[in-house]
């Protein structure tokens, strides 16, 4: 079997690839265990690096505040002020004393002077000093740093650092950084001095806890240097270090080349005080702590190369076993190659390819047919003919709102057809403004919830079924159906028909599958509208109240009764009769007039049966009128309604069943024409684009435009076999205007020229 396995180039493949990922550690595994050894070591004392110089950062920070507020302080202290210490001997011993004080207040501090403008004297912790003697004895300074020193402390408004330069303190030369601070920054009279130790801030950054080797400095964002670890010897990099700090504002780390060595430079920045704080740190000292590493690297590589062949064949032969059975599945299920020679994931990719390629193909056309399904749904919502939950109605119908709760829903119906909606084309296509109006009303927002269109093609109207998730605080579906009716007439009015159209409202209901009762309740309304003329919105309820109904029972009722049977909806019709039984039944009358009563329904029936031009011989009339009991009469009735019903159903099958096949004649007479269209198609037939399209969806199965296509290349076929007529005539002759878009098209469809069809073909 094992033999037979290696005829497989997958596996041959995956032999030798896995006993690779078993020999390349042998070459690369040492240096990637150095490799990595060294980066985590670099990047575990980057880090700390980084919190040294972040806590170096806030430690300068509130040594720099406690200073501000020392000399605060100083400003402040009556027993420091110019008057106190000029003119007083012992007042300038108790200056000094209090600026001994102030000096041990911070530990960072060395010493504290204070000098007052345009005075000649420095004050500090140990003493008065002239400053001519102070400049010389202690910066030694030449003339001009000394009075460009005085000047400064003169002129200081706001703290200043003097960078760190050797002064003579305690009788020892020591590098000490300035600090200087005015006295009343709105009205400076003179400057207190802070020493600070350069050494200090260095070791700030610097810790002496580990044995690398490191350079720090400390730098303001001009560039100056403030502390420099290595302070007083020659070092290269100092310059390096300020150009790259002064270039570099960024905190973080930053690798650099410096005189052919590479550093880590870690930076700090201090928007308080304006300083970068910095460390550098050659990069190649870290790797002498891996060298003891390579005895254990040379005993893991040899076991990783005593394991690895085994290791390899073991592999690859589990990693195939699935592959052998999916491609045996297959060839199985799908018909591949047999040819077990054929690289197996090439046949798995080109059946998914294939697979995918199906899908998303399926997936266009679902997509495309999505907005029929919709229109669908609804059209039979309408009718009654929906059995679905209302959960699986909602997900169909609005998506977005699924799992939300559904408080009402009610219908509304535009008067179509040859009417004023026609009028919304104004490029003088009215199939085109139908359609456009329809891509309004298709889905559109209302107040709480959402209206959706659907053109009904044999009753000539728009139906506009609407759904209540939300209503206002004290609101009542009526109103909901009020404001609705006004959004709509906005949108009739932009698209140019709202003056003129009638607009006919049903009865909400609480569930979706009784939105066929609304919707016959709106077609009785708008024929009222249309017989009386009446325009703007019409509410069902509103309508009824001025009908001439009977006391005996509702005049709702029996219009609800009347046109679902002109409708054909057998549940709305016979539920009406059943109310209008059912309240004659309550009535407190002698058995006599309640049979006279009772005529009311029987003339109803019978005269929607005239207007609806029923034959006479369709139901035995005579039945009906002998009745004994209400009992008798409602089940008498009842079967009459279910006749008128049927035959309202069958009366529309056969107009639709006709009108699909003028629909069909209309395509076959014209698809030869340049001017046959979806438009002029749907305005010849007085509906929009879209019902036109979803009648010959229903029809032929096909989309208008591949249907004309199907009849056009047929014909050229039947001509190519038949005729001698030029090539380019018979193309032109069946519609086409570009004959070689077309000829190309027959190519990728078919597989051959015009040409060669006609040779193989022919007659």
């Amino acid at each position: 079997m094992l033999t037979r396995h290696f005829h497989s180039r997958l596996l041959l493949s995956y032999v030798l690839s896995n006993t690779l990922v078993f020999l390349l550690p042998v070459a690369v595994l040492g240096w990637l265990m150095y490799q990595s050894a060294v980066v985590n070591l670099r990047g575990e004392i980057e880090s700390a690096t980084m919190r040294q110089l972040t806590q170096a950062k806030e430690s300068t920070e509130r040594n720099m505040v406690e200073l501000s507020r020392i000399a605060a302080k100083i400003a402040y202290d009556p027993a420091l002020t110019p008057y106190m210490v000029r003119h007083d001997r012992y007042a300038s011993i108790g200056a000094i004393d209090a600026l001994a004080r102030y000096r041990a207040l911070n530990g960072v501090t060395e010493d504290v002077h204070l000098y007052f403008r345009g005075g000649a004297d420095i004050y500090s912790g140990l003493g008065v000093s002239d400053f001519d003697v102070f400049a010389k004895t202690y910066y030694r300074f030449d003339a001009d740093e000394a009075k460009q020193f005085a000047n400064l402390m003169d002129t200081v408004e706001t703290p200043y650092v003097y960078p760190a330069r050797t002064v003579v303190f305690n009788y020892m030369p020591t590098r000490m950084l300035t600090l200087l601070f005015p006295i009343k920054e709105q009205t400076p009279y003179g400057t207190v001095l802070f020493w600070l130790r350069e050494s200090k801030l260095a070791d700030l950054i610097e810790s002496a806890a580990d044995s690398y080797e490191r350079k720090s400095m400390i730098v303001q964002d001009d560039g100056t240097v403030i502390a420099d670890s290595r302070a007083g010897r020659d070092d290269p990099l100092s310059a390096q270090m300020v150009k790259l700090l002064r270039e570099n504002g960024e905190d973080g780390i930053a690798q650099v080349r410096w005189s052919g060595q590479k550093y880590a430079v870690a930076v700090v920045h201090s928007d308080k005080m304006g300083w970068k704080f910095a460390t550098a740190m050659p990069t190649d000292q870290f790797f002498g702590r891996v060298i003891e590493k390579r005895t254990f690297l040379l005993l893991v590589l040899g076991l990783v190369l005593t394991a690895g062949l085994l290791a390899a064949l073991l592999t690859s032969l589990r990693l195939y076993r699935p592959i052998r059975k999916l491609t045996r599945h297959v060839r199985e299920r799908f018909g591949g190659d047999a040819d077990a020679s054929r690289d197996e994931l090439e046949m798995i990719r080109h059946t998914l390819d294939a697979t995918l390629d199906m899908r998303q193909d399926l997936e266009a056309r679902i997509e495309l047919q999505r907005p029929w399904v919709e229109q669908m749904t609804l059209i039979k919502l309408l009718a009654g003919d929906w059995t679905a939950s209302e959960p699986d109605l909602l997900g169909r119908l609005a998506p977005d709102m699924a799992g939300r709760r559904l408080i009402c829903a009610f219908v509304l119906l535009l008067q179509s057809g040859d009417d004023a909606l026609n009028t919304a084309g104004r490029d003088g296509s009215t199939a085109l403004g139908k359609e456009r109006l329809l891509q309004r009303l298709a889905s559109f927002p209302v107040p709480g919830g959402l209206g959706l269109g659907a053109e009904l093609i044999q009753e000539r109207t728009i139906a506009l079924t609407v759904l209540i998730y939300e209503l206002a605080d004290g609101e009542t579906p009526k109103s909901a159906q009020r404001r609705t009716a006004l959004v709509v007439q906005e949108l009739l009015e932009m698209a140019g028909s709202g003056a003129a159209a009638a607009l006919a409202i049903g009865g909400p209901v609480s569930e979706l599958q009784q939105v066929n009762r609304s919707f016959v309740e709106a077609s009785a309304a708008l024929e009222y509208a249309r017989k009386l003329n009446v325009g703007g919105a019409l509410f069902f309820d509103e309508m009824s109240d001025r009908q001439d109904g009977s006391s005996w029972f509702s005049a709702e009722e029996q219009l609800k009764l009347v046109h679902g049977l002109k409708m054909g909806d057998e549940a709305v019709a016979l539920e009406s009769l059943g109310a209008m039984v059912q309240r004659l039944a309550e009535q407190p009358q002698s058995l006599l007039l309640l049979k006279c009563m009772s005529f009311d329904i029987v003339n109803t029936l019978l005269k929607t049966m005239n207007e609806m031009q029923v034959r006479e011989d369709a139901f035995d009339l005579r039945e009906l009128a002998e009745f004994s009991s209400l009992a008798s009469l409602e089940e008498r009735a009842s079967k009459l309604v279910r006749i008128l019903c049927r035959t309202v159903s069958s009366r529309k099958a056969s107009e639709l069943a006709l009108l699909h096949r003028e629909v069909t004649d209309y395509i076959h007479r014209g698809f030869a024409s340049y001017e046959l269209t979806l438009d002029s198609a749907a305005d010849r037939f007085g509906m929009s684009q879209s019902s036109m399209s979803r009648l010959i969806k229903e029809v032929t199965g096909s989309t208008f435009t591949d249907y004309v296509s199907d009849l056009r290349m047929n014909e050229i076929k039947r001509q190519l076999a038949s005729t001698d007529l030029p090539i380019k005539d018979i193309v032109v002759s069946v519609g086409y205007v570009d004959v070689s878009a077309f000829m190309r098209k027959f190519k990728k469809s078919e597989g051959i020229t015009l040409g060669e069809y006609r040779k193989l073909y022919a007659k």
